[in-house]
């Protein structure tokens, strides 16, 4: 009988091992199933940072002649903006976009413009007008131009923005982007192009995505 006991515990041992073996290689298959389907997931479902490119720049120098006989030097930038979501399943929430101009490594345009909140749908592309105001301009910033062309400025655009996920079974995404804007701006004089200016015509530039940090 003692024989028989022994020879059944052993049977079962070699059974139960032979479970264990078959779990873990079940296991292993299952993950791996798993994990290539989580990646077809994360290759269809790819989050695409937004695009953005200035297609016109114009800068515009108006010059009022006071009592005094000094002569102010206003300019006007005006920016248009395209902004491209090249997402299938996101759209994008825009909750803020601030705007600032850079030049000669000063704040040129002292007063950033909010742009008012927008929703934008996948893969659209949305044309933003911006319009910065400066009358601190002083003769040596006419004089010191990047070339009598074209002024160097650099736009800076702070977002806040949040990728929506279409279908809804996904959280959102906040995000802080910046984004830079280096242009070479033509130069009109009281609303016209300067004479003696060979380069009259904006070249379509496209803004360099900086960085961003998640909430």
């Amino acid at each position: 009988m003692g024989h028989i006991h022994t020879a059944r515990r052993r049977v079962r041992a070699t059974y139960g091992r032979k479970n264990y073996k078959r779990v873990i290689f079940i296991t292993v298959v299952m993950g791996m199933i798993i994990a290539f389907f989580l990646m077809l997931l994360a290759e269809k479902y790819e989050l695409h940072p937004l695009e953005m490119d200035v297609t016109d720049a114009s800068l515009t120098q108006f010059n009022i002649t006071t009592t005094a006989n000094d002569t102010l030097h206003y300019r006007n930038l005006a920016l248009n903006i395209t902004l491209r979501n090249l997402n299938k399943y996101f759209r994008i929430y825009y909750d803020y976009i601030l705007v600032v101009a850079d030049y000669q490594n000063r704040r040129w345009f002292a007063m950033p413009i909010r742009v008012a909140e927008f929703l934008q749908p996948e893969k659209k592309i949305t044309s933003l007008k911006v319009q910065l105001s400066d009358n601190n301009i002083t003769d040596d910033d006419v004089a010191n131009a990047g070339s009598p062309n074209y002024y160097n400025i650099v736009v800076k655009l702070h977002l806040g923005i949040t990728y929506k996920f279409i279908p809804k079974c996904w959280l959102d995404q906040y995000w802080n982007s910046l984004f830079t804007c280096s242009l070479k701006v033509p130069l009109k004089i009281n609303g016209s192009q300067s004479a003696n200016m060979t380069t009259s015509a904006f070249e379509t530039t496209k803004c360099k995505y900086d960085h961003n940090w998640y909430n």
